[in-house]
């Protein structure tokens, strides 16, 4: 049961944040054209962290304690 509200909590913020960004690209595209409206959607929605592909951390990870 748990899973599956994580997993509802975690499609509606995805549903939230796709909404918000096309909201923002119709709003670009009523203002006088900039450089990089023409590009799309991309310089106003990037998936949150979680969603891309998960990157390495920086520092090493502590030794193991023999």
């Amino acid at each position: 049961a748990v899973f599956v509200l994580i997993n509802t909590v975690i499609l509606g913020v995805t549903i939230f944040l796709h909404f918000k960004a096309r909201q923002e690209v119709k709003e670009a595209e009523t203002r006088p054209s900039v450089g990089y409206v023409s590009a799309g959607p991309a310089p106003f929605y990037s998936p949150p962290p979680a969603y891309s592909s998960p990157q390495p951390p920086a520092y090493p990870p502590p030794p193991a304690y023999s």
